[in-house]
């Protein structure tokens, strides 16, 4: 590995691989790049029940390692990205799918209520979109990004499964219990009004 002028640290080539993921500049403080198996990988020895982890970690602090600039509702506090080379742009990586970890409110002592978003990439499109998010109260959205419920679905559903006893649909008015021993397949659609 070498370390270059601006303190990157470059495994697996000689200078910061300067690319691009949907416009993201991906020259960072480290930079791993190589024609074979490409992996980071964390292990931890130990005869207790923790693991190995990845912490993204972020401050509002104009001044690196001073903390006292809290974090506010709405910041990103980090991301995993997946992308890929599509063969046209010239040093450029099109990003297919995104897990994003992003603030909710503004923290309070040793509290941060968080959520977690899911972005894929349709087909002819360049940019991820939300298609799903884990709020701080544990709540799931699926197609919005708002959940009211445990699980709110915005669109189209379907629920199959084989030997399935019952289902008890609850909407705002009504309570839909479906008892069926044989294999079903239930849709709603987004536009039916119970």
């Amino acid at each position: 590995f070498v370390i270059d002028s601006a303190g990157c640290v470059i495994a697996g080539h000689t200078v910061t691989t300067n690319l691009t993921v949907n416009g993201f500049s991906t020259s960072k403080i480290l930079s791993v790049s190589t024609t074979s198996e490409a992996g980071l990988t964390a292990v931890r020895f130990s005869t207790d029940a923790s693991g190995p982890d990845i912490r993204l970690l972020k401050s509002r602090s104009a001044t690196v390692g001073t903390l006292g600039a809290p974090v506010r509702a709405g910041d990103v506090l980090g991301r995993i990205v997946a992308a890929g080379d599509d063969g046209v742009t010239l040093n450029a990586f099109a990003a297919a799918a995104a897990v994003t970890f992003v603030a909710e409110a503004t923290p309070t002592v040793n509290s941060l209520p968080g959520a977690v978003l899911i972005s894929t990439t349709n087909a002819g499109s360049t940019a991820a979109v939300e298609r799903v998010r884990v709020t701080s109260a544990g709540k799931v959205g699926i197609g919005t990004n708002v959940p009211a419920a445990v699980l709110d679905v915005l669109g189209d559903f379907g629920i199959t499964q084989a030997n399935l006893a019952s289902v008890t649909v609850t909407t705002a008015s009504t309570a839909v219990t479906i008892l069926d021993a044989l294999p079903i397949a239930m849709y709603r659609s987004a536009s039916y009004d119970a």
